[in-house]
């Protein structure tokens, strides 16, 4: 079947509106214009394509999956015909928009950086809804092409862009060591890689060890981490360094935002000092519409509000 670019459109601004009134207005049609188009929709789809829940109009899954791959479609429409939908891109306004976002990100970062991140979107898009997912020691070059994610946010270092996508550095973490009042290491100076492989830690990472960005450096060095307790991520792990004698290598960031719920920890500083990269990952595409633009920014300014050690000379940074 042939769609009706016309038709497709509809279904994006009502998938974002989440009502055909709202709709209507955006698209200069009447309301019954609109529900004419979702009409001749269902009935090319076989399927409802929205379910009317509290007030506004719900997704069915498959128009879900329709709406994440059509939304890049017609953003490369409206490249290539050079005007596109530039009464929208002049009317966009976050706090009455619609957007469903999916954003991937490494678990430290839901100690730094998402909490403060959607503060921000609560404020400035209410109406936006936010999907979080791990990261994965994989490419997401295909998610990110094909709208099914629209930010990976990714630890370690990244490759050089590719066509349709951009990255670039967001901040660069510090790697540093958290323990309890009970841990082993002396608090009044830095340690060393080698002062860490004997003692007992804690592995709050999702991926394999053979895949993390610590233990291949050792491994390279012919040495390796004694890991007593392996996490899924860092929900528990200030409760464990607060009732063991474990430690925790992690990001500055993360530890700092972890110092700050629990005032036993310490943090120790690791010499010489070992940067990793966090890079953003966006597709050019959704990088060119205005709510990708909007949402870039604001991951940027929140970013750099995010304290870490760098911040302050005395490497104690203000908590």
């Amino acid at each position: 079947m042939r769609f009706d670019l016309n038709l497709l459109k509809t279904l994006a601004i009502v998938g974002e509106e989440r009502s055909v009134q709202r709709a209507a207005m955006r698209l200069r049609i009447t309301p019954s214009a609109v529900s004419h188009a979702l009409g001749r929709l269902r009935h090319a789809l076989q399927d409802p394509l929205f379910i009317r829940t509290k007030g506004e109009l719900v997704p069915t899954p498959r128009c879900r999956a329709t709406l994440i791959r059509l939304r890049p479609l017609l953003v490369d429409i409206d490249h290539a015909l050079g005007a596109g939908l530039e009464a929208d891109r002049i009317a966009f306004d976050p706090a009455s928009t619609r957007r469903d976002v999916t954003l991937v990100l490494p678990g430290a970062l839901e100690l730094s950086l998402l909490p403060p991140l959607m503060g921000r979107l609560a404020e400035k898009a209410p109406l936006w809804t936010l999907s979080v997912r791990g990261l994965q020691r994989r490419s997401y070059e295909a998610d990110l092409l094909s709208g099914e994610a629209d930010v990976v946010l990714s630890v370690g270092g990244h490759t050089p862009s590719k066509e349709g996508l951009l990255i670039a550095t967001l901040w660069e973490d510090e790697l540093v060591v958290l323990q309890g009042p009970d841990g082993p290491l002396p608090t009044n100076r830095s340690v060393t890689l080698d002062d860490l492989v004997d003692i007992q830690q804690v592995y709050s990472v999702p991926w394999p060890r053979t895949q993390n960005y610590l233990d291949i450096k050792l491994s390279r060095a012919g040495r390796q981490r004694a890991i007593a307790v392996e996490l899924p991520g860092y929900s528990a792990l200030g409760d464990i360094l607060q009732t063991t004698g474990f430690v925790a290598a992690m990001p500055d960031r993360t530890a700092l935002a972890l110092l700050r719920r629990f005032e036993s920890l310490s943090l120790i500083r690791i010499s010489p000092t070992t940067r990793m990269p966090l890079s953003i990952e966006m597709s050019t595409r959704f990088h060119a519409s205005p709510e990708g633009r909007w949402l870039r920014q604001q991951i940027d300014e929140v970013a750099a509000d995010v304290p870490s050690l760098s911040e302050s000379p005395d490497g104690t940074a203000s908590t």
